[in-house]
């Protein structure tokens, strides 16, 4: 599993993408940051890139962040040191399907960034891309009206 910090060596930090969190009237929890592929300006004027991979959603139950609502949507929220995604698209599984990597997801499409929530468990993967590359967000929510 990846993690957002950026870990340093030999003085020099890596890239790390923009953390998620995810908004309800409640609460402010950061997503499961997934696989990405991040770049940026190194301070000596070169680019540095880093590649990390991460489980498949479906596989991650014991990572991913849980969310318990009575909210039928959810609020996305980027590290607000970057500029929004310029493309971004919304996956989802309902929970029957952890560990079966072939279920095929279900489109979302967000709405001022807002998730509309199925009712019962399900897993949600956000994509998102930037000029300095793509990373994959996962969590769970279990919305009961």
């Amino acid at each position: 599993i990846s993690d957002s910090i950026s870990p340093e060596t030999n003085g020099m930090a890596y890239p790390s993408p923009p953390q998620l969190f995810l908004a309800t009237e409640e609460d402010l929890i950061p997503a499961m940051t997934g696989t990405y592929s991040w770049r940026c300006p190194g301070s000596d004027g070169t680019t540095m890139f880093v590649e990390a991979d991460s489980y498949h959603p479906l596989q991650s139950q014991k990572f991913l962040p849980v969310i318990e609502t009575r909210e039928s949507f959810i609020q996305l929220q980027f590290d607000s040191s970057y500029a929004s995604p310029y493309d971004m698209s919304i996956q989802c599984w309902s929970d029957v399907h952890w560990d079966d990597i072939t279920a095929k997801g279900q489109p979302i499409t967000a709405v001022d960034n807002k998730i509309p929530l199925f009712e019962g468990g399900y897993i949600y993967e956000i994509t998102a891309k930037w000029s300095s590359g793509i990373v994959h967000y996962a969590f769970y929510a279990r919305y009961t009206p």
